[in-house]
């Protein structure tokens, strides 16, 4: 997974109208990160053949594959950071919880690694269950 920083300068193109789509300047405050991963979550989280690299070259900064995103905590109490993955939250303002792809709360954050559990986002069934992730080259956490 590779993650890039947002902006408010950010601009995309919305894919059935082919027009330029601009975030709202807050926008960074609400997805502070979004990116792209080898990482097929409809298949038990099995890296794909794709090339990091090629998929970053083309990551559209509005229509992410992975967008970082403020959730609510369960019970309410306040606010937490999640991963959507292939779903279609994406930051042109609009709203929308059709179709499939997966969250991951991100419920334990140290330096180099992350953690908690990820479950559908969208309508469409997947998996769900608990995760961790560390950046390669650290040791994982005891």
């Amino acid at each position: 997974m590779r993650l890039y920083r947002s902006s408010p300068a950010d601009s995309g193109r919305r894919s059935n109208m082919g027009e330029w789509v601009h975030v709202a300047p807050e926008d960074t405050i609400r997805h502070p990160l979004y990116g792209v991963t080898t990482v097929d979550f409809t298949q038990t989280l099995v890296d794909t053949t794709a090339s990091l690299d090629a998929l970053a070259r083309n990551v559209d900064p509005v229509y992410p594959q992975v967008l970082v995103g403020r959730r609510w905590s369960p019970g309410g109490l306040g606010f937490s950071w999640a991963l959507y993955v292939d779903t279609v939250r994406d930051r042109d303002s609009i709203f929308a919880l059709d179709g499939g792809g997966v969250a991951l709360s991100v419920d334990q954050l140290e330096a180099g690694f992350f953690g908690g559990w990820y479950y559908r986002n969208g309508i469409i069934g997947t998996d769900n269950g608990f995760y961790c992730a560390w950046r390669q080259g650290t040791p994982f956490p005891s």
